[in-house]
């Protein structure tokens, strides 16, 4: 075996902790170890609070960012938070760690400002939506002052635009005109309360209509404001809300890649014969088959889809029933190979016909196996995205 380490490979505290594991105990622990830390996401608990007056949206949002339809299990009805005396939890399918609390509205006869912030117990939350029609009230403030001494996350969310636009258009205005000067009264109104004068955390958005408001800088804000673990599992369970929520998902799992990587070089770097081949088809398995879940690839999904034609999909080949990813992954690094001995990648010996690969060289084939693949990917999204876009306009 040789002993080139390819560009791809950086050889970090991780990848030393990883080589180790591979020359004392094997491909097995190895596989083991890459499981338990690419999938500690799924072991976060994130907690959402959405509070606000009545018919300001909430509803319709905690089923929008849940993608829960009206006969799907969960499904949040409209006005439910009017007559709830307690917080009512409200699961995300993909991952039930995730969860958004429809919370009674503060300052009612029920909840006054005196007992609320003990009784709603705010501090368990990690980020809370306040959610207003046309102006922040006083309750609000209440409530984003007691936040701000609790030293959580929060943003002011002002929905149903898509009403406001389709007013503006009945009534003859430039649509293009209308979310600003709705964000201007809006700013101009908080600026005599000194914790929300010039917040970055105002967000107008409509939870009907697709690629409509600030779904992509409120995603950003939930992103600087979450540790990164519970961000990565918000993300890696959110509905593909715009194009932008694609490119944030697209980043968050380019950073497995290198994970990947270090972890195919070091199993490839001991050589058992056989032994590494299966263990590193093992790691590009797992990851194709995280990219389907994250991009909302499955076949369920895609077979809601009416009129949609797969076939035109990049990885259309991973998405038949029954398929076998080992084989579909094997086929496509026989493709890979001849590119890259085209672009004269040097060390190269073919895993499909029973040559062991070198540390250098399966760090080659496996960065830009999955890094290509989760382009691939990323670009089905976007296509399958255009598709419920243009299907939802008809």
């Amino acid at each position: 075996m040789g002993k080139a380490e390819s560009k791809e490979l950086v050889q970090d505290d991780q990848y030393i902790e990883i080589r180790k594991i591979a020359e004392t105990k094997g491909p097995a622990e190895v596989l083991k170890y890459l499981k338990e830390n690419m999938s500690k996401w799924k072991e976060e608990t994130v907690t959402f609070g959405v509070t606000g007056r009545t018919a300001t949206g909430k509803s319709t949002f905690i089923n929008k960012i849940r993608d829960v339809k009206p006969n799907d299990p969960g499904f949040a009805k409209s006005g439910s938070g009017n007559t709830t005396l307690e917080p009512t939890a409200y699961e995300n399918p993909q991952n039930k760690r995730i969860v958004f609390y429809d919370l009674p509205g503060v300052g009612t006869l029920e909840f006054p400002k005196e007992t609320y912030v003990s009784k709603m117990a705010l501090k368990k939350y990690d980020y809370f939506f306040i959610f207003f029609n046309f102006v922040v009230c006083e309750d609000d403030y209440f409530l984003v002052c007691e936040l701000l001494k609790l030293n959580k996350s929060f943003c002011l969310i002002r929905s149903k635009i898509d009403e406001d636009l389709r007013n503006a258009e009945e009534d003859g205005k430039i649509a293009a005109s209308v979310l600003p000067a709705i964000r201007k009264q809006i700013n101009e109104q908080i600026a005599c309360y000194d914790n929300l004068r010039n917040t970055d955390a105002l967000f107008l958005i409509s939870s009907r209509v697709k690629d409509t408001g600030d779904w992509f800088k409120l995603v950003e804000h939930i992103k600087r404001n979450l540790p990164a673990p519970k961000y990565e599992s918000f993300m890696f369970s959110l509905p593909t809300l715009t194009k932008e929520v694609i490119d944030l998902k697209y980043r968050a799992l380019e950073k497995r890649v290198k994970i990947a990587t270090v972890a195919a070089a070091s199993v490839a770097a001991i050589p058992i014969p056989g032994i590494d081949l299966v263990a590193n088809i093992a790691i590009l398995v797992e990851e194709v088959l995280h990219y389907i879940r994250v991009f909302g690839l499955g076949k369920k999904k895609l077979d809601t889809l009416e009129g949609f034609d797969r076939n035109q999909l990049n990885c259309a080949g991973f998405l038949d029933p029954g398929v076998d990813m080992g084989k579909v992954i094997l086929m496509q690094l026989g493709k890979l190979v001849a590119i890259l001995a085209v672009e004269s990648v040097a060390d190269i010996f073919l895993p499909i016909i029973g040559s062991i690969i070198s540390a250098g060289t399966s760090a080659v084939f496996t960065y830009r196996y999955l890094s290509r693949t989760l382009r691939d990917f990323r670009d089905d999204a976007v296509v399958v995205y255009r598709f419920v876009l243009q299907s939802s306009r008809v």
